[in-house]
């Protein structure tokens, strides 16, 4: 070694002595996992915190860390830098159920990993609220009025499935600000309203939103589940710009992401662990899932800086109005995080009834409020809180809080808005203001509350039955109270003051049976004098083909069947032009009665546009057989109708409009099937609510009229469960038609297209009608064949006006058998299948 090398040497020595001496394990406030912890998660980072006094002394060389799994092995790491936190982010995750050994310069410590690892997603339906409930917010949820269609409201253009919100009282008195909130039930949307309840800027959402809102940072957040299980950003245009998860292999609870206004963030982290219950309580069960919540807080670039672990510090037995001799226990539902007046942590855990907060540095609980482990004396109170929801810290009045009191186990139960103020020095817990309605109102879940600007205070009641947005003086009268229209729930809702002149224009597009609707909006902008609209088949080179002043535009003269994007810019007063839209898309599909919406309903182009798909135990094979039935042969049938089953996709079904489904079928042994249209996709909304059909061993025809009471569905789907049975099914003729009813007077006389309904009664004896449309005066020919494609007879072969014709067909001198019926004009040509049986 020469002298320089030694120099080196010595100077890194004599460095690192000096902040070893100023900087050592003892002067750690936070280690993250505890030592001895047990059920930590496989996935697991190591997280130091120091004072903040010496946190400019914190590097990478301050602390030598060793961590080694008596499974996995030596573990190496990346190491981060945040503020006064060190973070030990291991390559490799631990092995489930393994002692770790951490070794911290002079400090030794150990720690267990859970035996569970990854997360099941299965977690978020057993603790979610909105899951938990979701038949009765399908069967209770009122169903939207059948007369719903676009609309102005205070100049911005709504579609027909908008949830309209409106003000039962509006008094003066009010904080400045608009309100934000979504609706559960019908079209999902997030919406900012003016007080008035019209929409100020809103956007239809791929599911029921929760918890929509400006963070203190002026971020836009809100909670989405399906496939991304996480909380999204958004812009002021409400475009996703950034997704927040938990860290450390745990799942992100639903319930809120609060953010403050350095870009640091909290989140409720889902974990899960086996415990015997035996051991706890007399009578428990020896293997029992406990659901667990922990708190994480992550810096502005998504380092997780600080882990909280319910089962570090909460009993599971607290839970007292849960069921602790089931197989599952979900006993802290964690439905809040905020920040304190002091930056420490304020969180809200439902089945325990408590409130706590929480050492942002250290982890250790400062206090406990409510429930078993309540360390204060109520004063002015007879209550306390029962399943409360959202704690938030009064603004400018330190040791305030409000709560949403849910008061499930209030006797009798009642919901109020509270303020209690904690005093830590005396322990006293005393109310200082209350909002209780008379009568008394009672939501038994979701809600919440918050102090506003000007001083009064705001509440939502969440339920279907009850407002979502109230606002009340100091003095307890009430200067707001507003609902939706139709009976939906609301997880929360918010007042801010939000005032955004959006550049871009909105846009969003309707596809009706006889005309596609543009709905055009530029948010915040009053100065609109006409809309340019721009069109194209393929995505490219577009060409304007509109110029309109209203929001609303209807477009009839457009290819039917096409796929069209559209594009729009706004012009203002003084000619000036905005960026281009955002871009929309519609097939054209213009419908007239009696025109099938299925395709390939006869099986004639054999299993085009169908799918057949098994589930579970399930077993079968399907084709297209040689009397032209579409057949099933099953093998297993499964214990669920869905494990054998049958889809058409992609059908257009317009709310407020009758529709007649018909088919045949008949099956190998009498049994029943389910056919339904419905929802594509989660909640699976049954249409036209048929129930199960009994088919017995010779073809049928069967024929049901319902009416669309749902929100317009751009996307149902014919849905034929066949499952549940081992016995054979044979199906043919499929239509679905638009039934001309007093409901559809914006329908056209003159029809839009051409068409050829499946006749009616098929199968028959001996009469049947066949009904067509064509939309111009055409020479027209309409032929019968039989099953070997001869020429059996022309029905009709003449010139006609535009119009809508019925042939009525006797066949009294045909034989038993399967024919088919060719319409013939202008350059189309549709061909059906019907059947003879004497």
């Amino acid at each position: 070694m020469n002298f320089y090398t030694k120099a080196v040497l010595l100077t890194l020595i004599i460095l690192a002595s000096q902040i070893f001496a100023g900087l050592t394990t003892n002067n750690l406030v936070y280690i993250h996992p505890k030592p001895d912890a047990k059920f930590v998660s496989p996935q697991t980072q190591l997280i130091f915190k120091v004072p903040v006094e010496k946190s400019n002394l914190l590097s990478k060389n301050t602390f030598r860390i060793t961590v080694t799994g008596e499974k996995s092995g030596n573990n190496e790491g990346k190491i981060i830098i945040s503020g006064n936190t060190l973070i030990f982010k291991p390559f490799n995750n631990f092995v489930p159920d393994e002692v770790v050994s951490v070794t911290v310069n002079n400090m030794h410590y150990t720690f267990t990993t859970n035996s569970v690892q990854p997360f099941d997603n299965r977690i978020y339906n057993l603790v979610s609220d909105e899951r938990k409930y979701e038949q009765e917010i399908i069967k209770t949820a009122a169903q939207p009025e059948l007369t719903g269609k676009p609309q102005i409201i205070n100049g911005v253009a709504v579609p027909s499935d908008f949830p309209v919100f409106t003000p039962a009282i509006n008094l003066p008195g009010q904080a400045p600000g608009k309100i934000f909130l979504n609706n559960w039930g019908g079209a999902p949307y997030i919406m900012i309203l003016n007080p008035d309840g019209s929409p100020y800027a809103f956007k239809k959402v791929e599911e029921r939103a929760r918890d929509f809102k400006v963070q203190p940072n002026g971020m836009l957040t809100r909670r989405i589940i399906s496939n991304l299980y996480a909380f999204v950003g958004m812009d002021s245009s409400l475009t996703i710009t950034d997704t927040f998860k938990c860290a450390n292999g745990y799942g992100t609870d639903e319930h809120e992401l609060f953010m403050t206004e350095n870009g640091h963030y909290f989140l409720i982290a889902l974990g899960y662990r086996n415990v015997d219950m035996s051991k706890l309580i007399a009578g428990g069960k020896t293997n029992v899932e406990i659901v667990d919540n922990h708190v994480q807080e992550f810096d502005e670039n998504k380092n997780l800086v600080f882990e909280w672990l319910s089962s570090d510090n909460f009993n599971i037995v607290d839970a007292v109005h849960e069921n602790l001799y089931g197989t599952y226990i979900d006993y802290v539902h964690m439905n809040s995080v905020a920040t304190d007046y002091d930056g420490n942590i304020i969180t809200s855990s439902r089945h325990l009834s408590e409130v706590t907060k929480i050492d942002r540095q250290t982890g250790e609980m400062i206090w406990r409020f409510g429930g078993e482990n309540n360390q204060f004396m109520l004063v002015n109170d007879d209550y306390g809180i029962s399943y409360q929801h959202c704690i938030r810290a009064v603004p400018g009045v330190p040791g305030n809080y409000t709560i949403f009191d849910n008061g499930n186990y209030h006797s009798p139960s009642f919901s109020r808005a509270v303020e209690f103020k904690l005093d830590t020095a005396n322990m006293t817990a005393t109310k200082v203001w209350e909002y209780r309605h008379t009568p008394e109102r009672y939501t038994f879940w979701m809600g919440n509350t918050k102090r506003l600007p000007n001083g009064n205070t705001f509440l939502n009641y969440s339920d279907q039955t009850l407002p979502k947005y109230v606002e009340v003086t100091p003095e307890g009268n009430v200067v707001y109270e507003g609902d939706f229209n139709d009976s939906y729930h609301c997880y929360r809702s918010f007042k801010f003051e939000w005032d955004y002149l959006d550049p871009f224009p909105s846009l969003m597009v309707e596809s009706h049976p006889d005309k596609v609707t543009l709905l055009c909006n530029k948010f915040g902008d009053s100065n609109v004098s006409k809309w340019l609209v721009y069109a194209a088949k393929s995505g490219q080179g577009y060409t304007i083909i509109d110029t309109a002043t209203e929001n609303i535009i209807n477009l009839t003269d457009l290819s039917n069947g096409s796929l069209y994007y559209f594009r729009i810019i706004a012009v203002d007063e003084n000619g000036n032009q905005s960026p281009l839209s955002n871009t929309v898309s519609a097939v054209v599909n213009f419908i007239g009665p009696g025109e099938n919406i299925i395709t390939n309903g006869t099986f004639s182009n054999g299993t085009n546009n169908w799918e057949f798909s098994t589930y579970n135990n399930g077993s079968a094979t399907s084709y297209v057989n040689g009397n032209g039935e579409y057949e099933i042969s099953i093998t297993n049938g499964g214990s669920n109708v869905w494990d054998v089953q049958l889809l058409q996709k992609g059908l257009q079904l317009i709310k407020g409009y009758t529709y007649r489904l018909e088919y045949d079928a008949r099956a190998a042994h009498n049994r029943a099937v389910t056919i339904k249209l419905e929802r594509s996709s989660d909640p699976w909304d049954d249409y036209s609510e048929i129930g199960q059909t009994l088919v017995k061993t010779y073809t049928q025809h069967f024929s049901y009229e319902f009416t669309m009471n749902y929100d317009t569905d751009y996307d149902a789907r014919l849905s034929i469960n066949a499952g549940g049975f081992a016995h054979d099914l044979y199906l043919d003729n499929f239509s679905v038609v638009l039934v001309a009813t007093d409901v559809n007077e914006e329908l056209e006389v003159i029809p839009s297209d051409y068409s050829l309904s499946q006749n009616y009664p098929n199968p028959f004896n001996p009469e049947t009608t066949i009904e067509f449309s064509i939309p111009r005066r055409e020479h027209t020919v309409l032929r019968m064949y039989n099953i070997k494609g001869e020429l059996v007879k022309t029905l009709i072969d003449n010139t006609l006006n535009a119009g809508r014709y019925n042939y009525k067909l006797n066949g009294n001198y045909l034989a038993s058998g399967v024919y088919f019926y060719q319409l013939f004009s202008g350059n189309r040509s549709i061909t059906r299948k019907m059947i003879l049986l004497k």
